[in-house]
């Protein structure tokens, strides 16, 4: 006679990220003929959401995936610096 017992588990986890919400900071300076005709600061805001693995990615590539997304936002926030700095001239 035997006597076989099986245990189960289940494990619920959540695997995200959660930004910084950082600032872009750009201080600029317009010369004509070497003097200053503007000057100025500029401040963006990322306006950067958790993310969370729900497509079950390996925790590698949800990594490089949002890293891919951070890098878009860098750039949207530069394109966003520059047409206020244009705006303003």
């Amino acid at each position: 006679m035997a006597l076989i017992f099986i245990i189960g588990y289940s494990v619920q986890g959540q695997e995200a990220i959660y930004p910084s919400n950082d600032e872009l900071v750009v201080s600029y300076r317009i010369l004509n003929n070497g003097s200053e005709t503007k000057r100025g600061t500029i401040t963006v805001r990322e306006a950067g959401q958790p993310v969370s693995n729900r497509k079950l990615k390996s925790a590698k590539k949800f990594t490089w995936a949002y890293i891919d997304d951070y890098y878009g936002d860098i750039q949207g926030m530069s394109k966003s610096v520059l047409n206020q700095i244009v705006a303003e001239i």
